[in-house]
């Protein structure tokens, strides 16, 4: 996990790992990141990330740009609550799965 001042770090590689570059356009300047997720066939991946744990970013270039999904509808859901884990259908990308702390219990939503 991150010191929650420093910019969320995400790198890709295209060549197997031998080189990395940043892939961060689009995400905050600062916060905590907190979980990845990849659901898709090949031609259409989604990536998803959790930040603080309730923000959602969504990227569907490969992490080229990221867009924030849903972050405000969710905070409402959990009040005081947070994501403690997340995953994406394999088939549908659209649909995220999460296990989340709301009001002191342990929620599953979809």
């Amino acid at each position: 996990m991150q010191n929650r001042s420093s910019r969320p770090q995400v790198f890709r590689s295209e060549d197997g790992g031998a080189t990395w570059a940043p892939a961060v356009g689009g995400l905050p300047e600062r916060g905590s990141l907190e979980g990845l997720a990849v659901g898709g066939p090949s031609e259409h991946r989604t990536l998803v990330l959790l930040v603080d744990r309730f923000r959602i970013f969504a990227s569907i270039d490969g992490g080229e740009t990221w867009e924030e999904r849903g972050s405000e509808a969710l905070r409402q859901l959990l009040g005081k609550g947070f994501v403690a884990q997340f995953d994406l259908d394999v088939e549908d990308p659209q649909r995220l799965y999460l296990l989340a702390r709301a009001s002191g219990t342990p929620t599953a939503f979809s």
